[in-house]
């Protein structure tokens, strides 16, 4: 058995509860193959169409020899599907445990931005590398200094109906969604973000379904990278830590299938985590998108605790002399003329 194969939905050949969840059916929460997908045939996952040759080294006696084995692509379409399982049900394992996860939705502002801003809001592949540029190299790396690096996240970019794209991410956050909208709008992004807290079961395998959902969706296509996953460093199912994981778990399996093949290493073409070369950035552009976000956080908003008024919220100001952001408690109260007025408590 390979660590491929269907069968790695169970741990330690335990079913965990959320593989119960009907993977197949086209109303699942982890339904997240495209029904014109072509999938492939009980008993028929030899026929991948792209195999692969690899190296295999013998942990026991050291012996080394070749075989074939299928790609392991997400965009091959008889790998695509039990990829995807075996994905979910890493990422459901790495959560289930842990405190503080939450699924939260990070979406570009174009309110953020001044009509003069050198980006156009309104395209997709325009908006997906500044908003993977202010993931990076900005979002994330406040909130590592706000956690003590404490934290694990597992992401991906949806294009919006608008054109415009946002992140989707599944991640154990201890902050709240004061301090990660906070953050969200100093690193660039502007205000627009929901964040929930979630529980395990059916509720965790529904939000990590919807995050693959974009890795997954017209995979065929990598031209642009939209079907990249970002994980922290050991979190992502090919990562070294995982792929330990599973051999230690094929080790102890009492199938003896399972135990021939954690007795090996494979070496040689990578599979479904290679990192899409076209997201590469040069720095004229990484200095170019640095130069967008300090435009973006030049605008002042209000962080609203209710809908109508009268309401109370903070508001947030930029001083772009001194780079530093004012946090103000107002209220909007109507007056006796009927008009809304914003007023420092």
């Amino acid at each position: 058995m390979t660590a491929f194969d269907e069968r790695s939905t169970s741990v330690g050949g335990r079913r965990k509860p959320w593989s119960r969840l009907n993977f197949e059916g086209c109303g699942s929460p982890l339904d997240v193959v495209s029904n014109n997908s072509p999938q492939p045939p009980q008993g028929e996952y030899e026929k991948c169409p792209n195999p692969v040759v690899l190296q295999r080294t013998d942990r026991v006696t050291g012996e080394v020899d070749t075989v074939e084995k299928r790609c392991g692509r997400r965009s091959c379409p008889y790998c695509r599907e039990w990829l995807r399982k075996a994905e979910v049900a890493h990422y459901i394992e790495t959560y289930e445990d842990q405190e503080n996860v939450k699924f939260t939705t990070l979406t570009l502002d174009p309110k953020a931005f001044p009509e003069d801003v050198d980006i156009d809001s309104e395209d997709f592949e325009e908006t997906r590398r500044y908003l993977l540029h202010v993931w990076e190299r900005k979002f994330i790396k406040r909130i590592k200094r706000r956690t003590g690096g404490d934290f694990a996240y597992t992401a991906s970019i949806e294009e919006h109906q608008s054109g415009r794209a946002h992140i989707h991410v599944v991640w154990s956050c201890p902050l709240s969604e004061e301090q990660i909208r906070h953050h969200w709008f100093e690193s660039g992004g502007g205000v627009v973000m929901e964040s929930v807290k979630i529980g395990d079961g059916e509720e965790l395998a529904m939000q990590v379904g919807y995050v693959l959902k974009y890795a997954f969706k017209g995979a065929e296509d990598r031209k642009k990278g939209r079907n990249a996953i970002f994980n922290s460093e050991g979190t992502g199912y090919h990562s070294e830590e995982a792929k330990e994981k599973r051999r230690k778990r094929y080790q102890s399996s009492e199938d003896e299938e399972d135990q021939d093949e954690g007795r090996y290493d494979y070496t040689g073409p990578s599979t479904g985590g290679k990192t899409n070369n076209n997201d590469t950035m040069t720095e004229e552009e990484h200095e170019r998108f640095d130069r967008i976000a300090e435009q973006a956080r030049s605008s002042t908003y209000v962080d609203w605790e209710s809908t109508d008024p009268p309401r109370e919220g903070t508001r947030y100001s930029y001083d772009r002399e001194s780079g530093e952001t004012t946090e103000t408690c107002v209220r909007e109260v109507i007056t006796d003329e009927g008009e809304r007025e914003i007023r420092e408590i």
